[in-house]
């Protein structure tokens, strides 16, 4: 089997694990913050729960990203 298939196979699971991880981690992130939001303001805020829920996938990713750049500064 040429080299360039061997390679092509190790890097698409690969690459199909992390895109799973990412839409997964919104797809429970988003509704948390969605519902924290309405058990936080009432029903009315509709809006804001939204607001709210994509706020909580950006805040999980600067952590996420804020930890990967400590990990890299403490090795490196």
């Amino acid at each position: 089997m040429p080299q360039w298939r061997l390679t092509l196979m190790i890097v698409v699971p690969v690459v199909g694990t992390a895109v799973g991880a990412v839409v997964g981690a919104s797809v429970g992130i988003f509704p948390s913050g969605v519902t924290d939001s309405i058990w936080q303001n009432g029903i009315g805020e509709v809006g804001g729960a939204i607001e709210d829920g994509a706020d909580a996938v950006g805040d999980t990713a600067g952590a996420i990203g804020g930890a990967g750049e400590h990990a890299w500064n403490a090795v490196f």
